[in-house]
This record gives structure tokens, C-alpha cells and sequence, in this order.
């Protein structure tokens, strides 16, 4: 398939699911989502696998909407926008949906599409010990505290390289991935901070090489992460 069929294909998908009007499969998750927030029953029609095809069409638009990025079409940002509302939806803990980053994704897919203020919304209340503080904070775009997290992050990395014994291989690895991935945004932080646009520049550029390192990761959910790098698309961040 060549780079014209990829493109034709994801304005296909922004056709099919990121129009004005509700797709009937979202209508419904969106309808079972209203339940559960409001302590209702859900719908008795809902499949236990639902929530499962709902995250792969969310998955499938996030994909499409890079592909239009990239080929400069305005339809991403549609994509986008679906992306992280079925993704809310689908951040109910009833939505059985607990190993993936649901919450994390969706504000992610929010501050890209240019709705900061629904990533904010979404990641005030969410469960502090289920996502990184440093993750939370970027992508509601308060960089003071992500910078403060950080430096937490390296005090505390410090203490556990005395007491913690060798690691094995993977482990090694996995760990020297998530070290440069934080190093990068403590880069984009500052660098935002001091207007200094050749280190910004820079350290998205190894959050791009990073991505494509996690895409032969067995955890999908961590490329999709690192390919989103949100806040480096916030005009304004919040230095409070």
C-alpha cells in the first residue's frame, strides 16, 4: 500500500467515524457511559465485548488522525477529538477496561485535538496512584509541576540505584527507556519555561525515536502514549 492509499484510507475512517453524528455503536457506549457516571444500572443489551471494539475504534481513529497530521489534512483533528471522547467514555472502572491508560489517552488525544480544558477536567479527579504524577501533570499542562515531579522522579531514582540488585536484561532496558522518556520531558518543561525552542525541538525529536522503540513493545498502550507527546502542542502552559 503506498502513501496515497494509506492517506485515502484514513480519510475513510474519519468519514465513517469522526463525523458530526454519533456512529450508533458510540451513541450506545456514550448512553452506557451517562449510566454508570450516574450510578444507574447499565444498558441491558451491552456486550461483554463492547468495551474492547470501542478501544480499537478509538485506536483505529488515533492512527488515522496521525496520518492526516502528517499529510497536513484538517480531518485529524476530528479524529482526534472522537478519539478522546470514546476514550472517555470508556474510562468508567465498570468498563472493565482497568490495564489500559483509558483516562491518560483520552486527555492526551484532548490537548492534541486543542481541548486542554477537557484533558484538565478529565485528569483533576482521576485516581493519583493509578497514573504517573509526572504523565498527569504534563499532559494537564501544568509544566511548573511536572518539573517539580521530575526532580522527585531523580531524588527518588537515586535511592532505589543503592538498594534495588542487578536487573535482568529486559528489565534494564525497560527502565533506561522510561529514564530518557522523562528526561525528555524535563527538557520540554524547562525549555518551554526559558523560550528555548532548539533543546524543545530536540528532546521531541527522542520522544518521536522513543515512540518507535515502544512500538515493538508488548504494551501497545505505551507507544500510543509517547506518539501522542500532547503538551508540546499547548500554546500556554500553566507555570502554577
Amino acid at each position: 500500500m503506498n502513501r496515497d492509499d494509506v492517506v485515502r484510507a484514513a480519510l475513510a475512517t474519519a468519514e465513517a467515524m469522526a463525523s458530526d453524528r454519533l456512529r450508533r455503536e458510540d451513541a450506545r457506549l456514550y448512553s452506557q457511559h451517562s449510566r454508570l457516571q450516574n450510578r444507574q444500572a447499565g444498558l441491558r443489551s451491552w456486550g461483554a465485548n463492547e468495551s474492547d471494539l470501542r478501544l480499537r475504534d478509538a485506536i483505529q481513529l488515533l492512527h488515522a488522525g496521525t496520518i492526516l497530521k502528517e499529510d497536513g489534512n484538517d480531518r485529524w483533528r476530528q479524529c482526534f477529538q472522537r478519539c478522546g471522547e470514546l476514550l472517555e467514555w470508556l474510562s468508567h472502572p465498570n468498563m472493565q477496561l482497568s490495564k489500559v491508560p483509558v483516562q491518560l489517552l483520552s486527555a492526551a488525544a484532548y490537548v492534541v485535538a486543542g481541548f486542554p480544558a477537557r484533558a484538565d477536567a478529565l485528569l483533576r479527579d482521576a485516581d493519583d496512584g493509578r497514573y504517573s504524577a509526572i504523565l498527569r501533570s504534563f499532559i494537564r499542562g501544568n509544566l511548573a509541576t511536572t518539573l517539580d515531579e521530575v526532580r522527585t522522579y531523580w531524588q527518588e531514582h537515586s535511592n532505589r540505584q543503592r538498594s534495588t540488585p542487578t536487573q535482568s536484561s529486559d528489565d534494564y532496558v525497560a527502565s533506561r527507556l522510561v529514564e530518557e522518556v522523562i528526561r525528555a520531558l524535563g527538557v520540554i518543561c524547562s525549555s518551554a519555561r526559558w523560550a528555548d525552542e532548539s533543546r524543545t525541538a530536540a528532546a521531541v525529536e527522542k520522544l518521536d525515536a522513543l515512540a518507535r522503540i515502544y512500538a515493538s513493545d508488548r504494551d501497545p498502550y505505551s507507544w500510543l502514549l509517547a506518539r501522542l507527546r500532547p503538551c508540546t502542542t499547548i500554546k500556554q502552559p500553566r507555570w502554577y
